[in-house]
């Protein structure tokens, strides 16, 4: 998993998964507030 922003300031959670060389990503969305708190790095 890994946190984001978008250059328009969406927040995102991304989830993926690495086989081999590939990154496949599985699913995005808006971060929880939890998420939000572990981004801004409290």
């Amino acid at each position: 998993m890994a946190l984001g922003e978008t250059s328009a300031g969406r927040r995102l959670a991304f989830v993926f998964t690495v086989r081999g060389a590939r990154v496949r990503f599985v699913t995005a969305y808006a971060m929880t507030p939890q998420q939000q708190e572990i981004y801004e790095g409290g």
